[in-house]
C-alpha cells in the first residue's frame, strides 16, 4: 500500500472507531429540505459541513457555483505560488491530525516532506481540499448557485439556479461561505468601468487570460498582494512591460493586522464596543495590508516592471483600440488593465440577497463615526450578531434575517479579521457551528425538553443482575457468620 492508501485506512478507522460524526438531533420538520444550507464548497463550507456532521447537526448540503474540482480561488483566480499564511495553522481538520494537511502532503511526497516547506503551494492546496472532502463524505452539489433568498414561515425559501434550470429549497439556516466577493463583488473604479470596454480590463478576482498577455502592455491599479501577484503572472507570460499604479507613498510593509491575532483578542472582538471595533479597523484599512515579500521581488526581478507610488490616475479613454491613461502628469499607453482595488461589502448589491437588503442592519444603520473616522465603504458592511447572523435592521420586523449567516470578509467590521481565510478556521468555524447549533437548539426547545423529561422507556437491566447481593438484615447477617466458622 502507498502512504496515502495507509492514512485513507487510518482515517477510515477512526471514522470507525471514534463518534467524529455524531448522530443528528436536530428536530425533523416537515416540509423542510435541509436543517442548513452552506453556500460555498471551497475551504470554510467545507471546514463548517465537517464541523456541524462532528455537533450531530444533520441534513445540511453544501453548493457552489463552479464546477466540481473548481470551488474556492486556487485553480480559478489565485496567482501567488503559495498561501501567504504560516504552513502551521489549523485548517479544515480542526484538531484531527489524520485529516490535516502535513499528514496528507508526507502522504504524497514522503516522510518529512512537509519540515521542508517553507509556505504551503497553492495547488497543493487544493489538493489537499479536494482530498479532505472525499475522506469526509462531504457531498457538494455543483453548478448550484442561490438567486435569491425570502422567508417562509420559520424558515428560509431559497432559490435557486441548477445548471441553469430553477429550483426552490427550504432551510432552516442559511450559511454565506463563498469567498471574498459573496457579499457585492469585485470594485472597479469608476474611471476604469466608465471609460473601458470590458474586453479591455478584468478585476484580480476574475479569470484572466495571461497568456493573451504576451507582447503586450499591461497596467495594474493597486498595490495589495493580488495586484503584484497578477503583475508578475502578466511577466512571466512574456508582457512586454507592466506598470503597477499605487496611490500610496509607500507600499505598505507593516503588519497592524498581525500583531492583534493572538487569541485573547482576536476571538473576542466581537464583544467589544463599536466604537472601538469601528477604529480598530478603520486603522487597518486605511494603513493597508502589506503584500508578502516575495510577492514583491516576484515582480521586481523583471527589468520592465514599473512600481509608480503616489499615482493618481486622472484620465482614461480609448484610441484605436489601446488604453490611452494619464498618470499624475505623464501619459501612458496599455493594452489591458488589471484592478487590484478590492471588493464591496454591501449586502443589497448582491443578487441572492438583493430583495430582503432592505431588512438587514448595517453599520450605517447602528453606528456613527466620530469626525476623522469618516469611512463611507465600511458603513454599508452589514452589523453582524455574535455569531455571524444578520440582524434586523428595524428590531421585531424581520426576524428571519437572523437565520442567515455571513461568513464571509463582510464580517470583518465586526469580527475584527478576515473571515474566511485560513487563520480564521481555527477559531470562527467552531464559533459558526456552535452559534448554528444554538440557534437550531432553542427554537425547538420546547420539543427537547419534551424529549430529555419523556419516561424513559426501558431499562438498562433488571434486578435480578444485583438481587442475590443485596444485603437482608438478619439474613445477611447470619449467612456472613456461618462463611466465617466454615472458614474457621
Amino acid at each position: 500500500m502507498s502512504r496515502l492508501d495507509l492514512l485513507n485506512e487510518q482515517v477510515r478507522r477512526i471514522f470507525d472507531y471514534q463518534d467524529i460524526k455524531v448522530a443528528d438531533w436536530v428536530t425533523a420538520r416537515e416540509g423542510v429540505d435541509h436543517n442548513v444550507l452552506i453556500v460555498g464548497g471551497g475551504q470554510s463550507g467545507l471546514s463548517l459541513a465537517f464541523a456541524l456532521a462532528r455537533a450531530g447537526i444533520g441534513k445540511v448540503s453544501v453548493v457552489d457555483a463552479h464546477a466540481k474540482g473548481q470551488a474556492g480561488i486556487w485553480k480559478r483566480t489565485a496567482r501567488m505560488r503559495t498561501l501567504r499564511t504560516l504552513k502551521t495553522l489549523v485548517g479544515p481538520d480542526i484538531g484531527l491530525t489524520a485529516l490535516s494537511f502535513p499528514s496528507w502532503y508526507e502522504a504524497v511526497h514522503g516522510e518529512g516532506a512537509f519540515q521542508d516547506v517553507a509556505r504551503i503551494p497553492r495547488l497543493e492546496w487544493d489538493a489537499y481540499l479536494q482530498w479532505f472532502a472525499e475522506r469526509t463524505q462531504i457531498d457538494v452539489r455543483h453548478g448550484v448557485r442561490v438567486v435569491g433568498v425570502e422567508p417562509a414561515g420559520d424558515a428560509l425559501r431559497v432559490h435557486l439556479d441548477i445548471d441553469g434550470t430553477p429550483a426552490v429549497e427550504i432551510t432552516r439556516k442559511l450559511v454565506l461561505a463563498s469567498g471574498i466577493d459573496s457579499l457585492g463583488g469585485a470594485f472597479i473604479p469608476p474611471i476604469i468601468s466608465g471609460s473601458l470596454p470590458q474586453s479591455l480590463y478584468r478585476h484580480t478576482s476574475e479569470e484572466i487570460d495571461y497568456k493573451a498577455l504576451a507582447g503586450k502592455k499591461v497596467g495594474v491599479i493597486g498595490a495589495a498582494s493580488s495586484a503584484f501577484d497578477a503583475a508578475a503572472e502578466a511577466l512571466e507570460a512574456g508582457a512586454e512591460a507592466v506598470h503597477v499604479l499605487s496611490r500610496r507613498a509607500e507600499v505598505p510593509a507593516l503588519s497592524i493586522l498581525r500583531q492583534r491575532g493572538y487569541p485573547g483578542v482576536a476571538d473576542r472582538f466581537h464583544l467589544l464596543p463599536d466604537a472601538l471595533r469601528w477604529t480598530l479597523v478603520n486603522t487597518v484599512l486605511r494603513a493597508g495590508s502589506p503584500p508578502p515579500a516575495d510577492s514583491i521581488t516576484r515582480a521586481t526581478v523583471f527589468p520592465n516592471f514599473h512600481l509608480h507610488l503616489g499615482a493618481e490616475l486622472t484620465d482614461v479613454s480609448v484610441n484605436d483600440g489601446r488604453i490611452q491613461a494619464r498618470v499624475n502628469d505623464e501619459a501612458f499607453t496599455f493594452d489591458f488593465v488589471i484592478a487590484g482595488t478590492g471588493f464591496v461589502q454591501r449586502p443589497a448589491t448582491a443578487p441572492a440577497l438583493s430583495a430582503i437588503a432592505d431588512d438587514i442592519a448595517l453599520w450605517r444603520d447602528r453606528y456613527t463615526p466620530p469626525a476623522g473616522e469618516e469611512n463611507e465603504a465600511l458603513l454599508d458592511y452589514p452589523y453582524l450578531g455574535t455569531g455571524f447572523e444578520f440582524t434586523e435592521k428595524e428590531p421585531g420586523t424581520a426576524p428571519y434575517v437572523g437565520s442567515i449567516f455571513c461568513y464571509t470578509n463582510a464580517a470583518q467590521l465586526s469580527f475584527g479579521r478576515l473571515i474566511g481565510d485560513i487563520p480564521t478556521i481555527k477559531w470562527g468555524i467552531p464559533h459558526l457551528a456552535n452559534a448554528i447549533g444554538d440557534s437550531l437548539f432553542f427554537e425547538d426547545q420546547q420539543d427537547h425538553v419534551r424529549r430529555i423529561t419523556a419516561p424513559v422507556a426501558a431499562p438498562d437491566f433488571t434486578r435480578d443482575v444485583y438481587a442475590s447481593s443485596v444485603w437482608n438484615n438478619r439474613a445477611s447477617a447470619a449467612s456472613e457468620d456461618k462463611e466465617q466458622l466454615a472458614v474457621t
